[in-house]
């Protein structure tokens, strides 16, 4: 397997939020937009580490779209005080919410896996810059390989 050297966070930054591998920068990550493949074809970086990886994914849109539905609140309470109109501040805000994870749902998860790179590509594998990953486990009844 090719080496590819490590980007900056910057590039894997901007590669997140184009829905590209975080590791080389090729696309076509989704089949749909809810269903992302399971490994890149130009570098091989394994998505779906373990079970529940995508937790963190969860949490930044939640985050994100929180963040956006504060802003758009508070700036639409700061321009209609003192009469604020309850229904056309609902008309905006609803959609919001209810669309707002299912818009950002694809870049949340490329900018969650934006840390790909430190990690194999799957068990096994070397790492980016070529440290293979130890297959054992230990804990406090031994060691499991």
């Amino acid at each position: 397997m090719n080496e590819i050297p490590e980007p900056g966070r910057a590039t894997m930054l901007l590669r997140g939020c184009t829905r590209r591998c975080p590791r080389c920068g090729s696309g076509r990550l989704f089949h749909r937009w809810f269903v992302m493949v399971e490994e890149c074809s130009g570098c091989g970086l394994h998505f779906e580490r373990e079970p529940g990886y995508w937790v963190g994914a969860m949490a930044m849109n939640i985050i994100a779209v929180g963040g956006i539905f504060a802003v758009v609140f508070v700036t639409l309470l700061a321009l209609t005080l003192p009469d604020i109109p309850v229904i056309p501040l609902l008309a905006t805000l609803v959609p919001i919410a209810a669309l707002g994870p299912i818009a950002l749902y694809p870049f949340s998860k490329t900018l969650w896996s934006r840390g790909g790179p430190r990690l194999p590509a799957r068990p096994g594998r070397p790492r980016a810059r070529g440290r293979p990953i130890s297959p054992s486990i230990s804990g406090p009844g031994g060691t499991l390989t």
